[in-house]
C-alpha cells in the first residue's frame, strides 16, 4: 500500500478508520526525515495493508502538526 500524504481532512478520516495507521510527521528541510522516507515507504509496502501509512508535512500543515507535536522545530 502506498504512503498517503495527509492533510487535515484526510487525517480526520484516519482517526475514524477501523484500520491501524502509522503516521509520520516530517519537515522537508529535515535531513533525517528525507533519509527516512524510503525506509518508511518500504515498510508500508511490506505491511501490505495490515497497517496503513500516512505522512504529514509539518510545513504545509502546521495546525495539524501542532495537535500532536509539542515542539515543532522551524
Amino acid at each position: 500500500m502506498p504512503v498517503i500524504n495527509m492533510k487535515l481532512k484526510s487525517f480526520k478520516k484516519v482517526m475514524e478508520s477501523d484500520k491501524p495507521y502509522v503516521v509520520k510527521f516530517t519537515n522537508p528541510s529535515c535531513h533525517f526525515c528525507v533519509e527516512l522516507k524510503p525506509v518508511f515507504h518500504k515498510i508500508a509496502k511490506e505491511m501490505d495493508g495490515r497497517f496503513m501509512f500516512g505522512n504529514v508535512d509539518v510545513v504545509e500543515n502546521p495546525d495539524l502538526a501542532e495537535m500532536f507535536i509539542d515542539d515543532i522545530i522551524d
